[in-house]
């Protein structure tokens, strides 16, 4: 079906990818490669001129506009992420740990500024990630219920207004 969808033939699609784990492993490469969120949390050329809270809001806008391009890494990780395994390993050690460490300092950081609401900053990180990336990987569901596309540019920007209104002190 991928050779298929790819418009390729399975011979080819076998030579490049030996394995579905070697396919697996190029996909997750390929979409955080596309992470502009990770390269906004391990930039620190401009970490005086930003608060921590300011660096987040951006961080957060990231997130959402990557889920809304790349929907299918929510649903990727949720299938990974249900029980342990390999793949899980290799992708948290190779991508996931390092931004997952880097949002929960932003996160304390901007608890410490007073900006970011108290709580566990682990946990936040993850509702950010659930709010960011759901109503994109459930997209048919979302509108089927809420008459309304996730995909449009004012579901987009609600999305982000909603999360920094949940996440920060002064909305």
């Amino acid at each position: 079906m991928i050779a298929e969808d790819a418009h390729v033939s399975q011979s080819l699609l076998l030579y490049h990818f030996q394995t579905k784990d070697h396919l697996w492993k190029a996909v997750a490469e390929y979409v955080n490669s596309h992470n502009t969120a990770s390269s906004i949390l391990h930039d620190d050329i401009d970490v005086g001129a930003k608060s921590a809270a300011e660096k987040l809001r951006a961080v957060i806008r990231n997130y959402v506009m990557m889920f809304a391009e790349l929907p299918a890494l929510h649903r990727m990780m949720a299938q990974e992420a249900h029980q342990p395994s390999e793949r899980l390993a290799w992708v948290c050690e190779n991508y996931t740990r390092k931004d997952f460490n880097k949002i929960v300092e932003l996160i304390v950081k901007g608890q410490e500024e007073g900006k970011v609401r108290s709580g566990n900053p682990a946990r936040l990180r993850y509702a950010i990630i659930a709010m960011a990336a759901i109503p994109f990987s459930v997209a048919a569901e979302y509108q089927y219920l809420t008459n309304r596309n996730p995909f449009s540019s004012a579901e987009i920007e609600s999305a982000v207004e909603f999360i920094n209104h949940l996440v920060f002190v002064d909305g």
